[in-house]
């Protein structure tokens, strides 16, 4: 009978067991990257194995217009930033009435148009435009000297004027003296320096004899008086105001600032510095409402609050808009204003 002989047991060297760790470790990564391969991770990243060459266009191809990722508030002080910013940008800050537009006014136009206050506190820095000479005049007035300059508006309603007085006294009895600067030959009526003369809007009268001799005004004439509003003109410095201008009264000259504003000082007694000070009380929203012959003016005041003001102004009537020389804007416009 034969014996059996037991089979010694196999041990393996720590070199082997090593060798054997680190063959099944690489198993184990080569599978890995097998999977990865057939189903990449979800998320945001994007695997690939070569760099993608990218073109961007100034106008993409038409696709699907990008969506902004909703904001999500953290803290209630986020909260209010966010509705604050939401309020800026789609409410208006200051209503405005119905046809009306904010529109941006230089400060600087504060010095400027027919209704500037100009005394002794508040001198003329405006501009004056192109300006116009006497020589194209109608024959109904008469003149020191045909180039003195004006405004054109203040030419226009200067012939509007004479004719009215030509056609009332049956004579060019009324001549212009002097207009931006005071006439300074020698022996000349005027030689005040008043504070608008440099502007372009005043005019200074004498009158007339029928053997050609002049008249200094020393008193208002009693036409002008009571007649020159109707043609935008004003006696803008008075005894009335002269405490508050500064200047002494000057009954021989006139001020333009226009027939509807010069109307609305006649109808009330208001000087110049007075009606500026009345319509500060005046909005858009609550307008001064004045009829002059067909028209329906409505009349407001805006403050200059920076180097560049938002003022509603209407979009579709006739409108003026004058600085006042001090702190703000008079609008007015041709029509009703609706809320």
């Amino acid at each position: 009978m034969r014996t059996r002989q037991k089979r010694r047991k196999r041990r393996i060297a720590p070199a082997g067991l090593l060798l054997i760790s680190v063959f099944a470790l690489g198993g184990v990564w080569f599978a890995d990257a097998v999977r990865r391969a057939v189903d990449p991770p979800s998320g945001n990243v994007e695997w690939t194995t070569e760099p993608t060459d990218i073109t961007l266009e100034t106008q993409p191809p038409e696709t699907q217009p990008a969506t902004r990722a909703p904001f999500i508030p953290e803290t209630t002080e986020e909260v209010l930033i966010q509705d604050a910013a939401t309020e800026l940008f789609e409410k208006p800050q200051d209503p405005v009435p119905e046809g009306y537009a904010m529109t941006q006014i230089d400060a600087t136009f504060v010095h400027n148009g027919p209704l500037i206050l100009l005394d002794e506190s508040h001198p003329f820095s405006g501009t004056t435009g192109d300006l116009v000479t006497f020589h194209n005049k109608n024959a109904s007035y008469r003149m020191k000297r045909l180039d003195f300059s004006t405004r054109p508006e203040v030419f226009n309603a200067m012939n509007e004027m004479g004719d009215a007085y030509f056609a009332d006294n049956g004579m060019a009895g009324l001549m212009i003296y002097s207009t931006m600067a005071p006439y300074d030959a020698p022996g000349s009526f005027y030689q005040d320096a008043l504070p608008d003369r440099s502007s372009g809007y005043g005019l200074d009268f004498c009158t007339i004899n029928p053997d050609d001799t002049l008249n200094k005004l020393r008193t208002a004439n009693p036409w002008l008086l009571s007649n020159s509003w109707k043609y935008g003109f004003i006696f803008s410095y008075t005894e009335a105001d002269a405490d508050v201008t500064g200047v002494s009264a000057a009954p021989y000259h006139l001020r333009y600032v226009g027939k509807l504003h010069a109307s609305i000082m006649h109808e009330n007694g208001l000087t110049l510095s007075q009606y500026l000070e009345t319509l500060r009380e005046y909005t858009v929203d609550a307008p001064m409402q004045y009829t002059l012959g067909d028209t329906t003016y409505s009349i407001f005041y805006e403050p200059s609050v920076s180097s560049q003001t938002s003022v509603p102004l209407p979009t579709n009537q006739d409108y003026e808009i004058s600085g006042n020389n001090v702190d703000g804007f008079i609008i007015s416009v041709a029509g009703s204003i609706t809320a």
